[in-house]
């Protein structure tokens, strides 16, 4: 039976917390006046919390009203209220920040490109996932451009599911489905937000985190009690292989 991995771009292929944070500080900036200083590793210890560009605008200014707080334990239902009440301004700095990254990418790629790298031990491991899987696909919330054009710096070449299709995973395997001719059993979907992996459950297709990216103990813990596998990026291949061939013969 035909096999597809499905994996998540940021968090999961690519290592982009550094280039989201300055260009959301770059954003803020701009519309609100320079934020304090040393923000950075508040920020990346919030980077778990964010699914679309606007949502690097809370973080920030959690970030700011304690940059010495763990935000790896901010309570998630009070972060999505947060995005509730600020539904306008966050949308506002989303369409500020796509602009800037876009702009970046086109003008500056070499710049833009330096904030930000592959999981080396990902890369390793494709030649290796190729032989467990028919084909490698990116369902991503990111824009296919950059993400086309990261993969080619990295010398990859995947079919991408961008957030110009959705930016809801499970539509982005449905379309996955449609367009590849496969049912939705016959897919992995790898990503490093458990939200994304309940979409996506739904469909059918099997699940994973993916405990290299942006999560937190706590939400490998939740993981767990959901009944997701949680991979390492170490052993993903062999994981992966040994999960298929409980199910079913190997493919091929």
């Amino acid at each position: 039976m035909k096999r597809v991995l499905a994996l998540d771009f940021d968090g999961v292929i690519w290592d982009s917390v550094g280039e989201c944070f300055v260009m959301a500080r770059r954003v803020y900036t701009e519309m609100y006046g320079l934020p304090c200083s040393d923000l950075e590793a508040a920020f990346r210890r919030g980077r778990w919390l964010v699914r679309t560009g606007g949502d690097f605008l809370l973080v920030l200014q959690l970030a700011m009203a304690d940059p010495e707080g763990d935000l790896t334990h901010f309570p998630k239902a009070e972060f999505e209220k947060l995005q509730r009440d600020k539904a306008a301004e966050t949308q506002a700095f989303s369409k500020e920040f796509y602009a800037l990254r876009e702009k970046t990418r086109d003008e500056h790629w070499q710049e833009w490109l330096s904030f930000q790298q592959p999981y080396p031990l990902l890369l390793q491991q494709f030649d290796e996932l190729r032989k467990v899987f028919d084909q490698i696909v990116v369902c991503t919330t990111k824009d296919t451009k950059s993400a086309q054009a990261l993969l080619a710096s990295a010398g990859l070449e995947l079919p991408i599911y961008g957030k110009e299709l959705a930016v809801h995973k499970g539509d982005q395997i449905k379309a996955l489905c449609q367009q590849h001719g496969v049912e939705p059993t016959q897919i992995f979907f790898i990503d490093d937000l458990v939200e994304n992996l309940d979409q996506v459950r739904p469909s059918g297709a099997a699940c994973g985190l993916a405990a290299w990216g942006y999560n937190t103990a706590a939400e490998r813990q939740r993981a767990v009690a959901a009944g997701y596998p949680v991979l390492e990026v170490f052993s993903l291949a062999h994981d992966l292989k040994t999960m298929l061939s409980e199910q079913c013969p190997s493919p091929g």
